[in-house]
């Protein structure tokens, strides 16, 4: 192979360290999203979509709601989303939260949920494709993993303009500055998330102004045209050193 493409800092250096790439051979492009996609721009648009769903989900319009979204897998942490969740509902008791896809973990994280008495306050949705419509819905987003290269999901509610909780390790770190375009906590620490979600609620004039960073972030550095930009060079790159 001539050339390998990465999505972040985390896996080039996992490359290097573990796959013995030569660094020459690594080119760095981020994931890109198409950012116009993921705004929506009329005020009875987004009112319309927000009830719409919660009225599916059985959630009042003035509750707070808190969700995870992804693949019920080991490397998302949401085991550790759902032990937080009592924290959270002393100083919320309103608070509705949602736990979004599927997996191999879903027996055990429902069964997690029911032994901590919340199957009244957390919903598991299953597979949706209507992620767009759910982010609009949603007040808070919540990215617990453990292990990730550079999750789309989050450059998704970046674009959302979401207030944004997510755990401090590589992959996630390099796209989200810590109290500027959202609050990252250390992982498995359940307190601690607990306490910035907390935190986003009781100032929700801080939660608005960091949803708005984290759009102007993905803008700068995460749409797609940047990205096919950056793949068309490596091409082009590797086609000349070829015809050398």
């Amino acid at each position: 192979v001539d050339g390998f493409i990465v999505v972040s800092d985390a896996l080039e250096k996992m490359m290097i360290e573990k796959q013995r790439i030569e660094s020459q051979r690594l080119v760095k492009i981020y994931n890109g999203i198409e950012i116009d996609e993921y705004r929506m721009d009329y005020d009875k648009e987004v009112i319309h979509v927000k009830s719409r769903f919660r009225e599916e989900m059985g959630f009042k319009n003035d509750v707070p709601v808190i969700g995870v979204i992804g693949r019920l897998v080991w490397q998302k942490g949401f085991e550790y989303f759902i032990e937080a969740i009592p924290g959270l509902l002393k100083e919320f008791k309103e608070a509705r939260l949602l736990i979004v896809g599927e997996g191999e973990l879903e027996e055990e994280l429902k069964l997690k949920s029911k032994r901590l008495g919340l199957e009244d306050k957390l919903t598991f949705t299953g597979f949706r494709s209507d992620i767009k419509e759910i982010l609009t819905s949603i007040d808070i987003f919540i990215l617990p993993s453990l292990l990730e290269g550079l999750p789309m999901i989050l450059l998704e509610a970046m674009a959302m303009e979401k207030p944004i909780v997510a755990t401090d390790i590589d992959g996630i770190r390099e796209v989200l500055a810590d109290g500027e375009a959202g609050l990252l906590v250390p992982p498995r620490d359940t307190e601690a998330l607990s306490e910035a979600i907390v935190d986003l609620l009781n100032h929700r004039d801080k939660a608005y102004q960091m949803g708005l960073a984290a759009r102007k972030v993905v803008a700068a550095r995460f749409g797609v045209d940047i990205m096919v930009q950056k793949v068309e060079d490596v091409y082009e790159k590797l086609l000349l050193l070829e015809r050398k």
